[in-house]
């Protein structure tokens, strides 16, 4: 039996790669390498905050928080439980052991706004059941109690785009409005993008993050993702659509 050939762009390093290359999307990615020792003192150093995820991988299993505070480091993982390190050194070859020979990446950490304490990120989804891509909508992952991830897989909740910015409070109505039309925008882009180089791309989850200062920030993109928020959509047929172009899709 054939592979099938849209998962070649599992890696979330390559798919890194192929953005920064473009100019027009260098100001939404963070930091980014392969996990290493001197990628780790690197980021780390400069960082507040990083993450470690594995380059294959998905449902934000796997994803560790690295935090630098003044005198030690904080690490927590899916889990609500923190470990405290005071030494660097110690704490990677601890991390080391734990990520198993297993590839990551190391990402600087975004500070994602919040809705009571916990964050909130987005997901564009977009389809090409035929020729051209489709946007079929966004949706809010908002975070369990005590979660460093937002998958709704992971006991996120979904939230729509309206409802998170209110609820998050800083937000106008035109700002909303602005920053919806911006992530569309940069939703289709990035397909069109990711397609010139994994030609047999039909499906694209994209993970994107707003910040307290309303920038724009581009997590990962997912190219088998999960579309049960879509169910919360304010249109109501939606999921439906999604559900029978992933159908089509698959199939092929």
């Amino acid at each position: 039996m054939a592979v099938k050939k849209y998962w070649a762009a599992a890696s979330k390093w390559e798919k890194y790669r192929v953005l920064a290359e473009d100019p027009s999307f260098q100001q939404y990615l963070p930091e980014t390498d392969m996990l290493n020792k001197t990628s780790f003192n690197d980021l780390l150093s400069r960082h507040p905050v990083v993450f470690l995820k594995p380059v294959i991988g998905t449902g934000g299993y796997g994803v560790i928080k690295v935090s630098r505070e003044s005198n030690h480091y904080v690490v927590q993982n899916g889990s609500s439980q923190k470990k405290i390190f005071r030494n660097k050194n110690k704490l990677y070859q601890v991390l080391l052991q734990r990520l198993k020979n297993k590839n990551y990446i190391i990402q600087q950490g975004i500070d994602l706004i919040h809705i009571q304490n916990r964050p909130v990120d987005f997901r564009i989804l977009l389809l090409r059941p035929k020729s051209e891509w489709q946007l079929m909508g966004i949706m809010g992952k908002w975070a369990a109690p005590n979660k460093i991830v937002t998958n709704h897989c992971r006991g996120g909740k979904a939230i729509t785009v309206h409802r998170a910015f209110k609820r998050e409070g800083n937000f106008s109505a035109d700002e909303i409005q602005d920053i919806e039309q911006r992530l569309e925008t940069l939703g289709m882009q990035m397909a069109v993008k990711l397609q010139q180089r994994f030609r047999y791309l039909r499906e694209l989850g994209i993970d994107v993050a707003i910040d307290n200062d309303k920038n724009i920030w581009i997590l990962e993109a997912n190219t088998r993702p999960m579309f049960n928020l879509f169910r919360h959509h304010d249109n109501k047929k939606l999921f439906h659509k999604i559900y029978t172009y992933v159908r089509h899709i698959r199939k092929k």
